[in-house]
């Protein structure tokens, strides 16, 4: 394209819209910066969260290693360790048909279709409050000199107990 048609192609646009070539080419240059902008936090961001994910596992097996549970940092805050036991939902047909009959005896069908499509928390909710019982049960049975076969739950699998650092913070002033 010549000089002279891009001259009058850039004025015809500016009459009909009212857009200049320089205000594209500030709308352009806007673009891009705040791209890039957005692109550099991107990166920033990952390296800031490999950063503090190393801090963290730093801090994880420092407090394991003192033997400590729980530990108080002046201006900083409390670090803890909570531990979960959560079991997985079953998978084959046969755990999932174990896991309903056990329901089923265990609470009757209100039971069975009130945990049925089985939502995980509402599982390890169950699960604990079973564990919870069991553990009275065998109480009482190691009182009276009885022995009771180990804790199981028919269709899940075993538990898995994991330790994760806890931190509460104090407030920023």
């Amino acid at each position: 394209m010549s000089e002279a048609s891009l001259q009058d192609w850039q004025q015809e646009t500016e009459k009909l819209s009212g857009i200049t070539t320089e205000l594209l080419d500030k709308l352009g240059r806007d673009y891009k910066e705040a791209w890039d902008a957005l692109e550099a936090y991107q990166n920033a961001g990952k390296h800031l969260a490999e950063k503090a994910q190393l801090a963290e596992s730093r801090m994880n097996e420092a407090l394991a290693q003192s033997g400590k549970e729980k530990y108080y940092v002046e201006k900083v805050g409390t670090f803890s360790f909570t531990e979960r036991t959560t079991v997985q939902t079953p998978k084959t047909d046969a755990d999932k048909q174990a896991l309903a009959k056990y329901l089923e005896k265990k609470g009757g069908k209100d039971l069975f279709w009130r945990l049925f499509g089985i939502n995980s928390n509402t599982l390890q909710s169950f699960f604990k409050g079973e564990k919870e019982e069991y553990a009275q049960m065998a109480k009482e049975a190691a009182e009276r000199g009885e022995t009771v076969p180990n804790f199981y739950v028919p269709g899940l699998g075993s538990p898995v107990s994991t330790k994760q650092l806890r931190f509460t913070g104090e407030r920023s002033k």
